[in-house]
């Protein structure tokens, strides 16, 4: 999901991989959202765009893939799904969540021996 304001940018770029996108997708779905204020969701202060792709199981090329997309967009604001394929790690989400380190003090403060964590959660959010 990238701000509305770098809508074209991100719109423009991903085309270019279309050929090679195309023979493991089932679908692609561009749609906008507006801004909420919770601290981890992607549109997080700004209203946002969303370029969603469902892809054929093809695990090693999805992940290439997934990776060169998430490289394209994250450097122009862009912010990931949580639920979806996902290769950034906590550092480099940080910069794109200006209250990660404020989720992070209040998860320390109610799990403050990390019960609640697991190895995605420690890769993607507390690093």
């Amino acid at each position: 999901m990238v701000p509305r304001a770098k809508a074209v940018a991100a719109l423009t770029a991903v085309p270019g991989m279309g050929a090679r996108i195309d023979p493991h997708l089932h679908a692609t779905e561009i749609r906008t959202m507006a801004a909420d204020d919770l601290w981890l969701s992607p549109v997080y202060g700004h209203d946002a765009v969303a370029i969603h792709f469902t892809w054929h199981h093809k695990p090693a090329e999805v992940d290439a893939l997934s990776r060169e997309i998430e490289d394209m967009l994250l450097p122009i604001g862009g912010r990931p799904h949580w639920g979806k394929v996902l290769h950034a790690d906590a550092a480099r989400l940080a910069l794109l969540y200006p209250r990660m380190a404020a989720f992070r003090a209040l998860a320390d403060h109610y799990d403050p021996t990390g019960k609640f964590r697991n190895a995605y959660l420690t890769k993607h959010v507390f690093g």
